[in-house]
């Protein structure tokens, strides 16, 4: 989580200069695909039953 959060802080210092639609559109993807990357790590690292 704390990657993303990094990743999307870095995304908004290299759009700062971009119109706000640009930059609103980058800053969501780039924390759309944090979510998703955490939420895969953390299913693929539970444990499962029986195994």
């Amino acid at each position: 989580m704390l990657v993303g959060m990094l990743a999307t802080g870095l995304a908004v210092y290299l759009t700062r200069s971009a119109p706000t639609p640009v930059q609103a559109l980058v800053v969501g993807a780039v924390a759309a695909v944090g979510i998703f990357a955490w939420a895969y790590f953390d299913f693929r690292t539970e444990p499962r039953e029986g195994s």
